[in-house]
């Protein structure tokens, strides 16, 4: 809310997206590191940081915590938890890198593979004062239950803190319940709160705080008997700091999650954020269903569904949506993507979905912007944070057994050039043109850089230190095309229509 891989230099791969609401240019960034799995990104100040497993195979798999300069995109590694290991079936998974600033951040480290009690040798929460070089643990796991994941870690202020997640009880797999600690003093402790009954065998997969002491919960069923299971979800509000809760609206899932009795079905609600006290959104995760979006605009006291692009036809896979960022009441993204492996689900390869998916809003829902989407990628985006001010943004993600993680760049080209958007004054002529096109602006400025995009915003040609009053010649397919120029000053674009 807001949850590559082989050793080469940095390179920057530019798709340019135009819309009704931005316009989109992702990189996808080769990061000098083996990325198993990219779990959690944190931008702060002029830093990104990133939690992940690393390693060539998932026996061999290294939890580390690395980060770059916006500025350069030169990433390196900041720490590794080799010793947080517990054998290679229990490995670590370092999530929910969250930063108060450059230096001081917080993440989780939890196991998976294994359910049974005893000694874990696991990590909860760990704290940083460097920036991430070097951690400390700040809670461990008790030793009468070993934690199933902490799923978010947030802050009020620079003192208190809240995280949230589920447990099992005794490494019972069939005993788990929702799990909140606090921290009042800057995360050096933390506090588990006693909850109400009404949470027991429900987790919590979500926490959106949205004013000095408030937050939403959402939590989902956690009844592993599946005769027994509700497959509810519901919303939990609190109003210091997460030491009480009152519960605010209980749902049944949609109809056709809580229809599926295919044995490796997996779904719940993935994400809750909200701008205010009555603004909010959650998101649904699916094993191969299509997922859902859900927004309220009364506090979570009823919720309405959100139609979405991405979903099944002819031509496209559903995605499990996992993570949403949010900059305002109608202004969201929304990351997701699949994973699976042969061992999950045996032979029936078709329900072995993979790809990924970024999408934009800034109508409450209206309409989505596609910035990222390819169904056959087998890195699911699990987290995406971005910056309003600057328009940038990273997504990231990976695969389970297998080597490819994914880092992505988005930049929304448009914000902070509003003002500035058309001050730079050109024309194109002939339009139509046949293929040679003239471009001439108004302005001091020589020199300019072009490209010209197709009907689906892919760059067809570029056009590097353009001459004005300069002769173009377009070596494309008869169509419509978006002719963009960019300047230090502003980005502009014109239609142009090529016959032949």
């Amino acid at each position: 809310m807001k949850n590559l891989c082989k050793i080469c230099p940095l390179f920057v791969a530019v798709f340019v997206v135009l819309s009704g609401y931005g316009q989109w240019s992702t990189n996808e960034e080769a990061v000098d590191l083996e990325l198993f799995n990219t779990l959690s990104v944190d931008m702060v100040g002029n830093q990104i940081k990133l939690g992940s497993i690393c390693g060539t195979n998932p026996d061999n798999l290294q939890p580390q915590v690395f980060g770059s300069s916006i500025l350069t995109n030169e990433w390196s590694a900041l720490s590794s938890f080799d010793s947080f290991i517990s054998g290679s079936t229990n490995y670590s998974y370092v999530r929910n890198v969250h930063f108060l600033d450059e230096e001081t951040g917080f993440a989780s480290c939890s196991n998976e593979g294994g359910h049974s009690g005893g000694d874990h040798d696991q990590c909860s929460i760990i704290k940083t004062t460097d920036g991430g070089i070097t951690w400390d643990v700040k809670l461990q796991a008790p030793t009468q239950h070993a934690f199933e994941m902490i799923e978010a870690i947030e802050f009020f202020d620079e003192d208190n803190g809240i995280a949230v997640g589920v447990f099992d009880n005794n490494g019972d797999w069939f005993d788990r319940s929702a799990w909140v600690a606090v921290t009042t003093d800057g995360g050096d402790s933390w506090t588990e709160v006693d909850l109400p009954e009404s949470m027991y065998l429900k987790g919590a997969f979500g926490i959106s705080i949205y004013d000095e002491s408030s937050a939403y919960m959402v939590l989902n069923d956690m009844d592993m008997d599946l005769s027994n299971a509700e497959k509810e979800f519901y919303i939990y509000k609190t109003n210091n700091m997460g030491l009480t809760w009152q519960e605010v609206h209980s749902e049944s899932l949609p109809e056709d999650f809580i229809n599926d009795t295919w044995e490796y079905a997996d779904h719940y609600v993935s994400d809750i954020s909200f701008a205010n006290e009555n603004v909010g959104w959650l998101i649904f995760r699916s094993s191969y269903l299509d997922s859902y979006i859900y927004r309220t605009e009364d506090g979570g006291e009823s919720w309405n569904e959100i139609d979405h692009p991405i979903k099944r036809s002819a031509n496209r896979q559903p995605v499990n949506f996992r993570d949403i960022y949010i900059v305002d009441e109608d202004e969201i993204f929304i990351a997701g993507g699949n994973y699976c492996t042969s061992s999950e689900y045996g032979d029936d390869v078709s329900a072995c979905f993979r790809g990924h998916t970024l999408i934009y809003t800034n109508d409450g829902g209206v309409s989505w912007d596609i910035i990222l989407y390819d169904e056959t990628d087998q890195a699911a985006f699990h987290e995406v944070d971005y910056n309003p001010e600057t328009g940038v943004g990273y997504v990231v993600g990976g695969g389970i057994m297998s080597s490819g993680g994914a880092v992505y760049q988005f930049q929304n080209l448009s914000v902070g050039l509003e003002e500035e958007l058309f001050t730079t004054s050109f024309s194109t002529y002939p339009n139509p043109t046949t293929g040679d096109l003239t471009i001439k602006w108004s302005g001091s400025e020589a020199v300019h850089d072009a490209i010209l995009l197709d009907s689906q915003g892919r760059q067809s040609m570029r056009f590097d230190h353009l001459i004005n009053g300069g002769l173009l010649h377009l070596n494309v397919a008869p169509g419509f095309y978006t002719f963009a120029i960019m300047t230090a000053e502003g980005y502009s674009t014109r239609k142009v229509q090529v016959l032949r």
